[in-house]
């Protein structure tokens, strides 16, 4: 008989887990402190929204008193929005800011009372002391709560966030910076401020770091480092090297006015690294007396390997670059793509555009000129690489599908200025989140006590099948029958025809059994499959009555101790990549469609990072890069300025604008519009948010081919592999609540329950 016993455990290990199991809290006394907990300590948690930035923190006091971390708020006094759990969006002010440890202070502006949670003053605080973490994970999401993640500490420090933090397995991301971290008791013993690759690796400012400069925090003073300010890219930085690069340049230059970077280096956005590799060449062609030549080719080479699977490499970059201030120029035709497609299907036609009364919405390009299409980004890439006369453009010969009827359509393109892209760190986040601090292994004495309250859970037996190909686990498999029938995850297996991947087998008893393909349901990404054997047992299904948030859920392992988690928040659909839409907190202002830069080299004006396609900004013509000087004749220093001056518009409205482009100034007229949220197509915001964080999440082990888009969904915080998803997951009581289907990202496990599964089996007996 095939089963996997999930908690059975030597005696020997209970023995040497006997010391550190003493004091432990039985499951379902942590189970029961963790129902009691949640909600007073979701209550208490915000989203801070300032500038362009997101993070989180803890309401401490009736009057609104606010725990968060430095790199949130970054300076006192800056204006913020805070989001509470009830709904109220108000308004708040930073207090203090001590970047040696990166603890903030923050208040709300309104008149309280206001949900709060005690802190301590003191470490009360041990290594194996399980913790919950809590925070808006890429900002506040509309229709979810502050979700909530259980871990324990595995090194409880006192320094601060930067040097000896208090580390923990509470898996926390971007956006979560400024939330709290909570003891059992409720009371805040830290705040997240940054991790590592390895999802293990959480570091959390301790509270008490806090105490020694709570006067000068209260007061609003700052407190700087050097050391402390000095932010490394993440990781997963594609802009790794020519930051690299631009280091080594600006050491060469030590009178620059960038010089101070050497001393306190920020995490520059690649705009302005351009801006002062551009300065730099336009020097050196100057003191050369020679005529400047293009550099758009090499700022195109360098964006596109950027961006590419090969990081971009210095050596092959000029020291001193050749510049032209005017960008280059490329073909224009007027469509926007469905991003969430991978075939080019146009969403949407731009009015008196070339393509305007040529193509429709839903036609699907296949072919530009001789080149067939096959995507989304192949399709921009192609187009961009076309040679074009501006002067004298001739037709792009378009290959499309419509209605299932291929069509030839020519369309004589109009000419615009090549934008250079840069794929921003983080979209409406924090960007010091990350660390570059090596993971931390759990200890010997943290170990012991997972052991030991592994040992305490109840014992269940359901069968669960590893799917390999060669010597590597695939994906698992649930048993629906004694007989060979098994539940896995289609697109782990599969080619992108639907047909299995050769060689696949599942793993029983130490023999390799071919597997067949019996039915497939699209929507949860379940396939049933079969094996010839009859030695499974067959699990049996549960539907929880209700499945309270922080719940404590288990995962059986072949031949592994179990993994185990909490439900993070509510049972919700998980939609797909830009569908769970970014709020934005305070007075929404007429739409301009500009983002600005979080890090700016220039102190006089704002530089515009990314100009929304189709907005208001982009038919007035501005830029990428451009420096914001002036709107309606009033002189623009920062982000805020610009809130100000569009909150007193209104859409539809002309509004005059300076920017600095080069070493020119560029009078620019824009019309004000009105951002809407259409339900059936993605948010641009939400989409570069997602993939960047699953960017960021990947660092950290293997995340699932398809991680987003089903029907309903368990989020959960169990750190599993791709590999470990497909097999059942079950509650305290050992029940089978559902099947773990993605691994999505860093900090969320989905799992699809009982009763979306039911209804997916019926699905495939009646197809």
């Amino acid at each position: 008989m095939r089963f996997h016993a999930l908690f059975s455990l030597s005696a020997a290990i209970l023995l040497a887990s006997a010391a550190s199991a003493a004091d432990a809290l039985s499951p379902t006394a942590l189970q029961q402190k963790l129902h009691e907990l949640t909600p007073r300590l979701v209550a208490c948690t915000v989203s801070i929204q300032v500038g362009g930035g997101s993070g989180s923190g803890v309401i401490i006091s009736p009057d609104g008193l606010i725990l968060t971390a430095a790199h949130v708020t970054n300076e006192p006094g800056a204006k913020l929005r805070i989001l509470l759990a009830d709904g109220r969006d108000l308004e708040g002010t930073a207090l203090g800011v001590d970047h040696s440890t990166d603890a903030g202070l923050a208040r709300i502006d309104s008149p309280g009372p206001f949900p709060y949670q005690p802190y301590v003053q003191d470490a009360t605080y041990a290594v194996g002391d399980w913790v919950i973490a809590t925070g808006h994970p890429g900002g506040p999401h509309a229709y979810r709560p502050a979700p909530v993640r259980l871990g324990q500490i595995n090194r409880a420090g006192t320094k601060g966030g930067f040097k000896e933090p208090i580390t923990t397995t509470a898996i926390v991301i971007s956006g979560d910076s400024g939330g709290p971290l909570f003891d059992l008791e409720g009371r805040v013993i830290g705040i997240n401020s940054n991790i590592s690759g390895d999802w293990n690796t959480n570091n959390h400012v301790p509270l008490p770091s806090f105490i020694p400069v709570w006067e000068q925090l209260m007061n609003s003073q700052k407190i700087e480092n050097a050391e402390s300010q000095r932010v490394e890219p993440s990781i997963d930085d594609p802009y790794k090297a020519q930051r690299d690069f631009f280091y080594q340049e600006l050491a060469k230059r030590p009178n620059d006015p960038a010089a101070y970077l050497l001393k306190q280096p920020e995490l520059l956005d690649l705009h302005h690294i351009q801006n002062h590799l551009n300065r730099w060449a336009r020097e050196s062609v100057r003191s050369a007396s020679s005529r400047p030549s293009n550099i758009q080719t090499h700022l195109n080479r360098s964006a596109r390997e950027s961006t590419g699977d090969t990081p971009f490499d210095p050596l092959a970059y000029p020291t001193a670059i050749p510049f032209d201030s005017q960008p280059a120029l490329r073909p224009y035709l007027g469509v926007q793509l469905d991003g969430s497609q991978q075939n080019p299907v146009i969403a949407a036609i731009t009015t008196d555009s070339p393509a305007a009364n040529k193509l429709n919405v839903s036609d699907i390009i296949t072919a530009i000129d001789d080149t067939n299409i096959s995507s989304v980004p192949q399709f921009a890439r192609v187009l961009n690489e076309l040679e074009f006369n501006s002067e004298n453009p001739t037709a792009i010969i378009l290959t499309i599908l419509r209605d299932g009827e291929q069509m030839i359509v020519p369309i004589v393109p109009k000419a615009t200025h090549q934008r250079l892209y840069f794929r921003q760190p983080l979209s409406a986040l924090t960007d010091r989140m990350m660390s570059r601090a090596p993971a931390m292994s759990l200890s010997d004495t943290l170990q012991n006590i997972r052991t030991a309250f592994l040992a305490q859970l109840p014992e269940t037996a359901p069968s669960v099948i590893p799917l390999v190909k060669g010597n590597q686990q695939l994906i698992l498999a649930t048993a629906l029958s004694a007989d060979g029938i098994l539940l896995t995850k289609t697109s782990e297996i599969t080619k992108a025809d639907g047909t299995l991947i050769d060689g696949i087998t599942a793993s029983i008893n130490g023999e390799s059994l071919p597997i067949e393909l019996l039915k497939s349901d699209t929507l949860t990404d379940l396939s049933l499959i079969k094996v010839s054997t009859s030695e499974l047992t067959r699990v049996e299904w549960e539907v929880p009555d209700n499945l309270p948030t922080a719940t404590i859920l288990v995962t059986p392992q072949p031949d592994k101790s179990p993994a185990i988690g909490i439900t993070t928040q509510p049972m919700r659909p998980a939609p797909k990549t830009g569908f769970d839409h970014i709020l934005t907190l305070g007075k929404t202002p007429p739409f301009l469609g500009v983002t600005l830069a979080i890090f700016s080299a220039n102190p006089d004006h704002p530089t515009v990072s990314l100009v929304e396609a189709e907005s208001p900004a982009d038919s007035a013509g501005v830029l990428e890069g451009d420096l914001i000087v002036s709107i309606e004749g009033e002189d623009i220093a920062n982000a805020q300025d610009i809130t100000e001056i569009l909150g007193k518009k209104q859409p539809g409205e002309r509004i005059d604008i300076v920017v600095k482009r080069g070493e020119q100034d560029v009078d620019l007229k824009a019309i004000l519009g009105k951002r809407t949220i259409n339900s059936n197509r993605p948010s641009p915001d939400a989409t570069r948010t997602d993939q960047a964080l699953s960017q960021l999440s990947a660092s950290g082990g293997s995340l699932s081919k398809r991680r987003q888009g089903f029907p309903m969904a368990i989020y959960h915080d169990t750190p599993l592999t791709a590999s470990q998803c497909g097999g059942p997951i079950l509650n305290l009581r050992g029940q089978v609540i559902g099947i773990n289907i993605s691994r999505s990202l860093r900090q969320r496990t989905l799992a699809i329950p009982t009763a979306t599964i039911r209804q997916a089996l019926i699905r495939m007996n009646q197809s």
